[in-house]
């Protein structure tokens, strides 16, 4: 089982990258929500279909446990932190003290 971190742009509250997932290519984007302090993801296919939108990223939790659709990456989308301190991801940590990782099963 391979796992490996999702890397997310420490200085942009927004991001939008490609990236290959169990050798597929999908549109991972992340959005800061600065009225409640946290963020959401979405998942797209590369014809940019839409498979996962507006979750919120929860620290030491699968974020992709309860879909389902054939088009979706096999293995895990975790949020992982790294401190161990308890919070979730935030403005100042997402990236640093709490992770995206994905893990092939």
């Amino acid at each position: 089982m391979a796992i490996f971190e999702i890397p997310i742009t420490k200085e942009q509250k927004n991001d939008t990258f490609n990236i290959v997932l169990s050798g597929v290519e999908y549109v991972f984007y992340i959005k800061y929500n600065a009225r409640f302090d946290y963020y959401t993801w979405d998942l797209y296919d590369k014809l940019n279909t839409a498979l996962i939108q507006g979750q919120r990223i929860i620290s030491d939790f699968c974020l992709n446990y309860r879909f389902t659709a054939l088009e979706l990456p096999k293995g895990r989308i975790f949020g992982v932190n790294i401190a161990e301190d308890g919070q979730e991801p935030n403005k100042t940590n997402l990236g640093t003290k709490v992770l995206i990782s994905y893990s092939e099963d």
